[in-house]
């Protein structure tokens, strides 16, 4: 069985996010998420091409319904690999509303912290629900981010995401 951590470890554990930065302002971000210990959780690399699990299918589904839930936020490329997930989010304004049922109305101030923690949690509550004899975690507990800066940084990660299941086949 696997331990959570307790609250005096998640207190001293340091960030590695740009402590000047704030992460709800308009921008493109790219986002790296691994399972937890890299787990091959989301599916299989066959030939250059993912075929997903079930889980990498919700992972996947979550992943696109995050611009129904967060007014504001738009899905660019991404892939669903065997033990990670890249994405590209634009955020378009610095008020991100969320459509939950406590705040229809209200908007509320959104990082992407909050819309990367909302997609793994959403993807872990369901698959959890739906197979509730394991309670094995899927995530590793942090994400990589990248603030691309301009257009052709833009370019080159979109390439980098389609690319990546030719490149990791190779590498095996």
């Amino acid at each position: 069985m696997v331990m959570a951590p307790s609250r005096t470890d998640l207190k001293n554990r340091k960030s590695i996010r740009f402590p000047e930065y704030d992460y709800s302002q308009p921008g493109a971000y790219f986002v790296t998420i691994l399972t937890y210990q890299r787990q091959p959780f989301f599916g299989n690399l066959v030939n250059g091409l993912m075929e997903l699990s079930p889980l990498g299918r919700l992972a996947a589904s979550v992943w696109l319904g995050l611009p129904n839930r967060f007014a504001g936020v738009e899905i660019d490329e991404f892939i669903v690999m065997t033990d990670h997930f890249h994405g590209i989010l634009l955020l378009n304004q610095g008020i991100i509303q969320t459509y939950d049922s406590l705040s229809l109305t209200t908007p509320t101030r959104r990082s992407l912290g909050t819309i990367v923690g909302t997609f793994k949690s959403t993807v872990s509550k369901v698959y959890h629900f739906n197979n509730p004899g394991n309670n094995e975690p899927i995530w590793h507990r942090n994400y990589f981010e990248r603030i691309i800066r301009d257009e052709h940084e833009l370019n080159g990660i979109r390439e980098y995401i389609l690319t990546n299941p030719v490149r990791s086949e190779v590498e095996e």
